[in-house]
This record gives structure tokens, sequence and C-alpha cells, in this order.
């Protein structure tokens, strides 16, 4: 999937979109692993940031220690999810730009 499919997909639009539909039984209980899945995609928002003042906190430039720490936090639990695909290379990939991310931010 391209990358500009995955952000789009990969939002919180579409995160607030499933809970919804979670809220009125149209999903069942499991759909909300998914759902935290996405939320914590801020990521992209990180990898992308180019503005001082942003409501977004991830979408501002990156100098907080906040951002430095939800790398880690994003790190960690890449680390610790299950791939059961041939691409799980991909989330390798993602785990090195973090380290690459969190090097320069220091």
């Amino acid at each position: 999937m391209k990358v500009k499919y995955v952000v789009h997909v990969l939002s919180a639009t579409v995160a607030a979109a499933l809970k919804t539909l979670h809220v009125i039984n149209i999903l069942p209980a499991v759909a909300l692993t998914t759902i935290e899945f996405i939320e914590k995609f801020d990521l992209f928002d990180i990898f992308n940031s180019s503005t001082v003042i942003d409501k977004k906190n991830y979408r501002q430039v990156f100098i907080e220690a906040k951002q430095l720490q939800f790398l880690q936090e994003m790190f960690d639990y890449l680390s610790g999810l299950k791939v059961f695909s041939k691409k799980g290379k991909n989330i390798q990939m993602l785990r090195i730009t973090i380290k690459v991310f969190q090097f320069f931010g220091n």
C-alpha cells in the first residue's frame, strides 16, 4: 500500500468512524484493537511536522520532549506487535525510522 493511502486509512477520522460503529453495535468488541492501532498513528504527523503552532501537538515542529516520548512509546508498541505477513519488514523499517528521529531529536 502506498504511503498516501496508509495516511488516509490510519487517521483520526477513520478511528472515530470505527469507534462510532462499535458504540452502536455494528462492529464487534474485537474491533477495538484495530481502533487503538489506528489512533496511535499520529506517528505520521511527527514525520511530517512543519508548523510551529498546530492544534495537534505532534504536527508541530519536532522540538519537544513529549514527541520523543511518544516515539519511544510507538517503538515499544510496534516491537510488541505480531505480524502475520511476509511484509513484516515494513514494521521493522518503521522502527528504524523512529530510532533515526529519536537520534536527531536528542
